[in-house]
C-alpha cells in the first residue's frame, strides 16, 4: 500500500501500521524502521504522534543504539 499509493492520505498510518505488524511479528528492526519513516517523511501527523510513542519504548531505544 505504502509504494503503491504515494499520494494516498492513509499513508502515513499505513506505515505505522506495518511498524506495528513487523513488531508483532518480532522484527524489531523492520519496526524501528517503519516508525522512523513514519516520522521523517510525516512529522506533523497522527501517525508519526504513535510512532514517536514506539520508538521511546526499551525495546526500539536499544536497537536506536545498536545502530549509532
Amino acid at each position: 500500500f505504502v509504494e503503491a499509493y504515494t499520494k494516498s492520505t492513509f499513508r502515513p498510518m499505513a506505515l505505522f501500521w506495518a511498524g506495528e505488524s513487523y513488531r508483532s511479528a518480532g522484527d524489531l528492526k523492520a519496526a524501528y524502521q517503519r516508525y522512523k519513516r513514519t516520522t521523517w517523511d510525516y512529522p506533523e501527523s497522527e501517525a508519526a504522534k504513535y510512532a514517536r510513542g514506539r520508538l521511546v519504548q526499551p525495546d526500539m531505544a536499544r536497537i536506536d543504539d545498536s545502530n549509532n
